[in-house]
C-alpha cells in the first residue's frame, strides 16, 4: 500500500513539474524563410520592416526573443514571466528595457505590491 502511494505521489509530482516547465517556456512561433523572386534564400530575416542578420538573436518591442538562423528561418518565443496579480489595487507593469514585470499600486505607481504567483 505504501509503495502504491509513493509511486502515485511521484507521478503527480512529475506531472506538476512538467506542467510548470511548459508554462515557463512560453509560446513560440516559427516562420520559414521566404524565397526571393529568383528562388534564392534571403540573406536575413524580416522582423516587420526591420531586416535582421543571419545567425542573430534579439528582443522585439514586446519583449519576445527572436532568432534568425543560418537558413533565414525565424523563431520567436515569449520568454517574459508575467506575474499573476490577485489584488484589485495593483497592476503588472512591463519594463520594455529590461523585459521584466513589476507589480505596482494602481493609485501610486512608485509603490510596489507583492505577487502571489507567476504565469
Amino acid at each position: 500500500m505504501y509503495l502504491k502511494s509513493a509511486v502515485g505521489s511521484l507521478v503527480a509530482s512529475l506531472l506538476a513539474f512538467f506542467f510548470l516547465v511548459s508554462l515557463c517556456n512560453g509560446a513560440c512561433m516559427e516562420r520559414e524563410a521566404r524565397l526571393s523572386s529568383l528562388g534564392e534564400k534571403p540573406d536575413g530575416c524580416m522582423d516587420g520592416d526591420i531586416k535582421r542578420e543571419l545567425n542573430s538573436t534579439w528582443f522585439n518591442d514586446h519583449c519576445i526573443k527572436c532568432t534568425c538562423d543560418l537558413d533565414a528561418e525565424m523563431s520567436c518565443c515569449d520568454r517574459v514571466v508575467k506575474p499573476f496579480v490577485n489584488r484589485t489595487d495593483c497592476k503588472a507593469v512591463l519594463n520594455q528595457t529590461s523585459c521584466t514585470y513589476t507589480i505596482r499600486k494602481r493609485d501610486n505607481p512608485t509603490e510596489l505590491c507583492e505577487s502571489g504567483a507567476m504565469m
